[in-house]
């Protein structure tokens, strides 16, 4: 089982950015640049 937490907040409206920025670079978060999905998976 993985240990991933979802934290379900969109950083990218509202004027949040620059503390998502900070955030992950602070916590070293893993920031995922594309939905997930099939259709949107990079090879």
């Amino acid at each position: 089982m993985s240990h991933v937490q979802w934290w379900n907040q969109n950083w990218r409206r509202g004027g949040l950015q620059e503390r998502r920025n900070a955030l992950i670079k602070e916590w070293e978060m893993y920031n995922q640049t594309f939905c997930g999905c099939e259709f949107s998976q990079r090879h």
